[in-house]
């Protein structure tokens, strides 16, 4: 948290600096804009987020066309922010056009496509809507574990949310099954990073 606070007036001075030599609408401008949204969306500050979040993909929007990753990238941030605020009818018209046009656009086994099936289901968790959660969770995880691996952090969130959801329906042996097979994974991977860590560490 501390790390935030010291980070949030560095991208402030950034933003003014830019807007002043490169004016408002500058990619390098928008892009200090969008990291500044992200950092409040981390600290939890979601009114603030959730405004910036707004200039961005409104700009991005006009200046790159509704189906840009970058645009996509600001509509699913901005349901995450609407989600926290407990807006989950307008929160859930946004993810699902984000996955929809992420789908359509970047393909189903894109980043970002996983991206949304993963904030998509925990929306419809959050809802109790757990039929639905489960299946679209499932496909996040089965196309995060065959495309980016079963230790990246994508996988290792869709199956904990997976496990989550079997709570919730009652799934209980499942559930168990998913958490156990999540922590290991979860260790192997930070086994891993602490060893590179280690290693980038080390005396030669």
């Amino acid at each position: 948290q501390g790390f935030f606070k010291k980070a949030e007036p560095l991208y402030i001075n950034t933003i003014e600096l830019n807007r002043k030599v490169k004016g408002g609408e500058h990619p390098d401008t928008i892009a200090s804009l969008n990291n500044l949204a992200f950092l409040f969306l981390v600290q939890n500050e979601l009114n603030e987020a959730e405004k910036l979040f707004k200039e961005v993909f409104q700009i991005w929007d006009v200046q790159l066309g509704e189906q840009h990753q970058k645009t996509l990238k600001a509509l699913n941030n901005l349901a995450r922010v609407n989600r926290r605020l407990g807006r989950f009818e307008k929160a859930e018209s946004m993810f699902e056009k984000a996955l929809g046009l992420r789908r359509q656009v970047l393909g189903e086994n894109h980043p970002d496509a996983i991206r949304s099936m993963i904030d998509t289901a925990g929306l419809y968790l959050a809802q109790n809507r757990l039929d639905p959660a489960e299946e679209l969770n499932i496909e996040a995880l089965e196309r995060a574990q065959h495309t980016l691996g079963d230790k990246h952090p994508y996988s290792l969130e869709a199956l904990n949310q997976l496990a989550a959801i079997y709570e919730s329906s009652q799934k209980l042996d499942k559930a168990l099954e998913i958490r156990n097979l999540g922590f290991e994974n979860r260790s192997q991977f930070f086994d891993r990073v602490l060893w590179v860590t280690g290693e980038n560490t080390r005396q030669s």
